[in-house]
């Protein structure tokens, strides 16, 4: 009772604050508004396409160094330990960082924040750029980089419902949600691609020669040499066997980090000149309506049992689709598959994620059946990964991509349905806040599944180890998937006056 009093008040104050706004805009810029006085306007796609483009460009950045790890130690002459770390980096990032991110966007707006984010991941782009020379030191340049790009991600991991909140009426919202969260994948599948084509591709072409460890050559072979024996006496030559004797492969990290650090550069110059905080009008009711301080918001996170119940049951589904996304070209190899049949899965569990999310959308945003759908999508899940591990042997890949791909087009909709369903219940809280608590769920189940799982495998693990690793991410499936079902905050959902039910 308590809490709905506190969101009269604040109804009725906005009330009065949208009424005036409205008087001023429509004295310099008549706009035709309905008969409730909320209007969408045109320019919103616009908004989403720029908000969609920035998130990509800093996802992109996530993975760039994890399909070639290999490579990437020996360029840069550093242990093989400290390649992985550079994907751990945004996990690891995310937890103190979504503090400040969230406080930005509640004091300074969504235009501040998400340029905050473009300008982060541009300026760490350009310093890994800097450092795609192969020496050691180098590498010190692209982990600084690595660390503002992961710095970057708040600020466009919790943005999604507050776009959607400001610009979008709800009819759409969900949908936009949909649409603007979904391009952090895609950016993360780009970002996995584009290293195969400027680097790992050359190894594919050009096999490396017959190595015979009893023979010595010159001590001049730099980390990308090889002692080719075929030849007398021995002689150094690349490993890849892309850029002759010079071994340097300086173009390839150099184009590579190029491409990453102009795309972003591009997005934030758009966002500073085009992209607005929120509309001439507003489109809803709820995106009038002033929200509760940050540090209301944040205790609120902590002591409202509904929104508690959400994060865990968000947080540890999160966690294992990361963790899938981290181990899968290590389990599949465990069955005798290849890289390239591990980036085909990797491509489905993205690519069927897009497609389910895009009909996710409009079906949540014209039904509101928020609950029902995260059930269903959790349980569906939950199955069809317990039968890809089952199935998981040597001889059976085509049903392995079909049972791949069927997870993400489960799973991935979990995403915009957990963010949507977060913004409702912790409502009069900034969406952004309660956004970004719950990716730091996942990241809090995501670093202890990773470790563990990862620990386990090792560099080559054994099919029976790589199945008990896909047992305890099973298992953890079937934990969130309960945990959505004791969720049932059914009283103080429809507080917003924009969505009925959730049921």
């Amino acid at each position: 009772e308590k809490k709905r009093s506190y969101v009269s008040d604040i109804r009725e104050h906005s009330l009065d604050r949208m009424r005036e706004e409205s008087r001023k805009r429509d004295s310099v810029a008549p706009v035709h508004l309905n008969v409730d006085g909320f209007s969408v306007e045109k320019k919103r796609w616009a908004i989403l396409f720029l908000f969609c483009f920035g998130s990509f460009t800093n996802a992109a950045t996530w993975i760039t160094y994890a399909s070639v790890d290999e490579i990437t130690y020996r360029y840069y002459d550093i242990p093989p330990f400290l390649p992985p770390y550079l994907s751990l980096l945004f996990l690891f990032a995310y937890l103190p960082c979504f503090f400040v991110a969230s406080q930005t966007f509640s004091k300074k707006g969504l235009k501040f924040g998400v340029v905050c984010g473009g300008l982060l991941t541009t300026a760490g782009s350009a310093l890994r750029c800097l450092g795609s020379w192969p020496h050691p030191a180098a590498f010190a340049a692209v982990f600084i980089g690595q660390t503002l790009n992961a710095f970057g991600q708040p600020f466009f991991m919790g943005a999604p419902t507050m776009l959607a909140e400001t610009w979008f009426a709800p009819s759409q919202r969900t949908l936009a949600t949909t649409i603007s969260s979904m391009f952090n994948p895609l950016g993360s599948a780009f970002g996995q691609v584009l290293p195969s084509l400027l680097i790992a591709v050359p190894m594919y072409l050009f096999p490396a020669p017959t190595i015979n460890e009893t023979t010595s050559c010159p001590n001049n072979c730099s980390s990308f040499g090889i002692c080719n024996t075929t030849l007398v006496p021995p002689t150094c030559e690349c490993w890849d066997g892309w850029y002759g004797e010079t071994c340097d492969g300086y173009p390839n990290f150099f184009l590579l980090t190029l491409v990453e650090a102009v795309l972003p550069l591009i997005s934030t110059i758009l966002l500073i000149l085009f992209f607005k905080s929120k509309p001439d009008h507003f489109p809803s009711l709820s995106a009038s309506e002033m929200r509760i301080p940050f540090k209301e918001a944040l205790k609120s996170c902590f002591t409202d049992r509904h929104f508690v119940l959400l994060a865990l049951t968000f947080g540890l589904g999160l966690g294992v689709f990361n963790s899938i996304s981290t181990i899968l070209g290590i389990v599949v190899g465990s069955a005798g598959y290849g890289d390239s049949d591990a980036g085909l899965f990797g491509a489905l569990l993205i690519g069927l994620g897009l497609v389910g999310a895009g009909i996710a959308g409009p079906v949540i945003d014209k039904t509101k059946k928020y609950k029902l759908l995260l059930r269903l999508y959790l349980v569906l899940s939950s199955v069809i990964f317990t039968v890809f591990t089952l199935l998981l042997e040597p001889g059976r890949y085509n049903i392995l991509a079909v049972l791949m791909a069927l997870v993400g087009f489960f799973a991935t909709p979990i995403l915009p349905i957990c963010l949507e369903l977060g913004a409702e219940v912790a409502f009069p809280m900034e969406e952004t806040t309660s956004s970004n608590f719950l990716m730091a769920s996942g990241q809090v189940f995501g670093i202890p599944l990773i470790v563990v799982t990862s620990s386990m495998l090792g560099a080559s693990p054994t099919l029976a180890e790589a199945k008990i690793a896909l047992w305890i991410l099973s298992g953890s499936v079937y934990v969130s998937t309960v945990l959505s079902f004791v969720f049932n905050a059914s009283e103080p959902t429809w507080l917003k006056g924009d969505t009925q039910h959730l049921m």
